[in-house]
């Protein structure tokens, strides 16, 4: 069996794939069922996108939340593909893991798609916005598992945000 540990950065300085799997997995644990804890912060990383949504107008923010959701799901496509060279692909946990990192990318692609239609039905005239792919840069596992960290938290910062415009939109028509 191939171990892919930490390498250097392991803070236990035990270089197995079981380090990997208690330092990363709890993470996302924690992510998906209470957000961060109070006392952990997720790492700000350049090249990971913000949550914000920009626009002044209604089809403006939609435009944003269109090229915002296909940024995210490249960055959780590159995060799927950390983890599967960084985690064994037998294990349970990580396969768990794996099928929750294609479900977020295939409802955020679906999520742009929808509002590219919406977009197309109020302005028909509206171009298709495109956004460049994330280019992968980080080199070691411990650089790839906070580049997660931060793209999944921001993911969750997003989707907020944009039920926020949402309800905004909602309160705005009735």
């Amino acid at each position: 069996m191939r171990s892919r540990g930490f390498s250097q950065n392991c803070p236990s300085q035990c270089h197995s794939n079981y380090c990997l799997k208690l330092n990363f997995l709890p993470i996302f644990h924690r992510m998906k069922t209470n957000g961060f804890l109070n006392d952990q912060q997720a790492p700000s990383m350049d090249g990971v996108p913000s949550a914000t949504i920009a626009g002044s107008t209604p089809k403006e923010k939609l435009r944003n939340i269109s090229n915002k959701a296909m940024i995210f799901h490249w960055h959780i496509d590159m995060v799927t593909k950390y983890m599967t060279n960084m985690l064994e692909d037998s294990d349970n946990d990580t396969q768990i893991l794996l099928g929750l990192l294609s479900d977020s990318r295939d409802r955020l692609k679906k999520l742009s798609g929808r509002v590219e239609v919406l977009l197309q039905i109020l302005d028909p005239n509206t171009p298709t916005t495109t956004s460049t792919k994330p280019q992968d840069v980080l080199c070691d596992d411990y650089e790839k598992k906070l580049y997660g960290w931060a793209v999944l938290n921001g993911h969750k910062e997003f989707l907020a945000m944009v039920l926020q415009e949402v309800a905004g939109f909602k309160d705005n028509t009735v």
